[in-house]
């Protein structure tokens, strides 16, 4: 509860509250007194009832396992992992975003990305390695650097053009 003074306003976002299992067949809340307009915004308000545990939460299937949510379903753990046998497919009609502290992927055959546009950004040091061969393709490719570019090959270096011109202050 809240005592609240005229123009005054109560945000139950976040509100949580325990009880003793029981069965619940309706919710009512209440305002002292009962002034209009005393709930407002209320259309989009989701009340969800649920079942507070410890320990671990452990789900199996011999042949699938199923999530679906009409809005959203979220995992939140201080660590997720995800493990397959076969492959891990994330898909979205309105992207896929991944952030962390740290960011891995691995992979023991080809790592692919694709997209209409790619971007990499590093804040301090990016680096690509490719243990036979390394390639960029594109229809224009451009490389800069605001302080030292440096290119080392340890066979050969080679650069093939219709027009080349190299510039160095």
């Amino acid at each position: 509860s809240a005592s609240l003074g005229a123009e005054a306003y109560y945000s139950l976002g976040g509100l949580s509250v325990r009880f003793a299992a029981q069965s619940v067949s309706g919710m009512r809340l209440r305002s002292a007194p009962g002034l209009s307009p005393t709930f407002e915004g209320w259309s989009d308000v989701v009340v969800h009832f649920g079942r507070r545990s410890s320990g671990s939460v452990s789900v199996s299937s011999a042949w699938r396992i199923e999530a679906s949510a009409g809005e959203e379903v979220s995992v939140s753990s201080m660590d997720v992992v995800v493990n397959a046998g076969g492959a891990v497919d994330v898909s979205a009609v309105e992207g896929v975003h991944v952030s962390a502290g740290d960011v891995s992927v691995a992979s023991s055959g080809l790592t692919e990305v694709s997209s209409r546009d790619v971007s990499v950004v590093a804040g301090e040091r990016l680096e690509a390695y490719g243990g036979e061969e390394g390639r960029v393709t594109g229809g224009a490719i451009g490389v800069e650097s605001l302080g030292r570019l440096d290119g080392v090959a340890a066979g050969g270096v080679s650069l093939t053009t219709e027009e080349a011109v190299l510039r160095a202050p």
